[in-house]
């Protein structure tokens, strides 16, 4: 009785270390790293930004020569993502935004203003197209 009280201890042991071993993250894409290819502009006066709500990407621009294109998420139905034309006001290279419970650890977010003066709006850009 003795042998199978260790042996169901050791097993239920085995169990929850393979159980624990699968809360690491995963991967996306069908098990490939995500990858997002950005190229360094010639005039960074030029650069704009981009974000098709129908097709839920977002394009940084120079001209008509694309630098980076990435999926994003836009609005819901009843929360709708702003439509126009915004200006940077604020660059944080350390901004620690805890909204949804979490903070992003080494994150540059770009905060945008609409004409209107609504500024709810994030752009997080990779670090290769901004100066500091």
């Amino acid at each position: 009785m003795r042998h199978i009280s260790r042996f169901i201890l050791i097993v239920a042991g085995a169990g929850l270390v393979w159980w624990l071993a699968g809360c690491g993250t995963t991967r996306v894409a069908g098990g490939k790293a995500y990858h997002v290819t950005a190229y360094r502009p010639h005039n960074p006066s030029a650069v704009r930004v981009k974000v098709s709500l129908a097709t839920q990407n977002i394009y940084v621009m120079e001209g008509d020569r694309s630098l980076m294109a990435v999926a994003c998420s836009v609005g819901l139905p009843n929360k709708p993502t702003p439509r126009g034309n915004f200006t940077i006001y604020s660059k944080q290279e350390q901004k620690r935004y805890g909204e949804y419970g979490f903070s992003v650890i080494r994150a540059l977010f770009i905060l945008l203003r609409a004409p209107t003066g609504v500024s709810d709006c994030m752009v997080k850009p990779r670090r290769s197209f901004l100066r500091w």
